[in-house]
């Protein structure tokens, strides 16, 4: 039985970062009721507390509101989510600028790189296995650390920044070419790296891209 309750006070608290939910694209599309549960329901709960309590509130949203068809997205951009991860994400930030009014943040992330990043880590397991790791050559991100992400983030807290925001690497590059980097970087064989399609139907373009316009220099 899922629990529906708030089981903590937010009456000490002066900001609230939610970065909680489910972030497994392919989970998310098999598990839908679930899925929507804590990524939308669950977050307009805490939402609406923070509101009752007047709390900054900053919202960690993502490329994946986009389609993916087009690099650097601007925020003056529509939104066109290709899966319900993004639309999740989408119907979170409609609900927090109609209902919110100007105490808050959302901070859309492109792809956030850390050792402890599901794909690094699958990767890593790979190698340990001496298996082949199939890497997209037609499929490209603009990597951002979390060192990144947590500067700025600060920066939002410390000045109440109101509004949408967009975080990303400067650069942008195949999943390839970075598999390839990191490797190497990290004096790792790259013998075991290969590149795969993503976009065998031309015709397809959802998800080649996801790459944001930096709204922070």
């Amino acid at each position: 039985m899922i629990d529906n309750n708030l089981n903590f006070d937010l009456a000490d608290f002066q900001a609230c970062l939610i970065c909680a939910g489910l972030s497994n694209i392919s989970y998310v599309e098999k598990n839908l009721k679930y899925a929507k549960f804590i990524n939308v329901l669950s977050t307009i709960k805490l939402i609406k507390e923070c509101k009752k309590k007047n709390i900054f509130l900053i919202y960690l949203s993502s490329v994946a509101v986009f389609d993916g068809r087009k690099s650097f997205y601007k925020i003056t951009y529509s939104p066109s989510p290709f899966n319900n991860y993004g639309k999740y994400k989408l119907e979170i930030e409609d609900f927090i600028t109609n209902y919110y009014f100007e105490n808050y943040a959302i901070l859309r992330l492109a792809k956030v790189i850390s050792c402890n990043t599901p794909l690094i880590r699958k990767w890593r397991e790979l190698y340990k296995l001496n298996k082949n790791i199939q890497v997209f050559e037609d499929k490209f991100l603009a990597p951002i650390s979390l060192d990144k992400v947590f500067g700025t983030l600060n920066i939002i807290l410390k000045e109440k920044l109101y509004g949408i925001f967009h975080l990303g690497g400067k650069d942008e590059i195949s999943f390839y070419e970075f598999a390839l980097r990191y490797f190497s970087e990290n004096d790792l064989s790259i013998k075991l790296v290969k590149p795969v399609i993503f976009n065998k139907n031309k015709k397809i373009y959802n998800g080649k891209f996801s790459s944001l316009h930096n709204s922070f220099t």
